[in-house]
């Protein structure tokens, strides 16, 4: 017979998985609900964690590659909407709804932490 041990979390245990929370909900969430708006064939979490993830590191190697100007801006975005298309099994119009909705996604979520969390320290409206 075994007994459960009651689990005892830190505060700073704590702060790291509600930092971990907040980066799942501000990058993967939004990709995953515009992927499941744009019927993309692999719509969940974890497609959408690796399609953030690879799209992530194609844009970066691309905007490496040609630099900060506006053809690399628009380079690395397409580079990235093409790893979602691959990833997330959506047409490259439809990774690009998929980029474009989750920015305002994230856009939106962002608004909503900040109020949430100005409301939690007492901050007025």
């Amino acid at each position: 017979m075994t007994f459960a041990m009651p689990v005892h979390v830190s505060a700073h245990a704590w702060r790291e998985i509600v930092a971990i929370l907040v980066l799942l909900a501000l990058t993967v969430l939004p990709v995953s609900l515009a992927a499941s708006f744009a019927n993309a064939r692999r719509p969940g979490m974890l497609w959408s964690a690796l399609a953030v993830f690879l799209g992530g590191l194609v844009a970066q190697f691309v905007l490496a590659t040609m630099g900060a100007s506006l053809a690399g801006l628009l380079l690395s975005f397409l580079g990235m909407c093409v790893v979602y298309a691959l990833v997330l099994e959506v047409s490259l119009v439809g990774a690009i709804g998929v980029a474009v909705l989750a920015f305002f996604l994230q856009f939106l979520i962002a608004i909503g932490l900040a109020y949430l969390g100005m409301r939690l320290h007492g901050f007025p409206h």
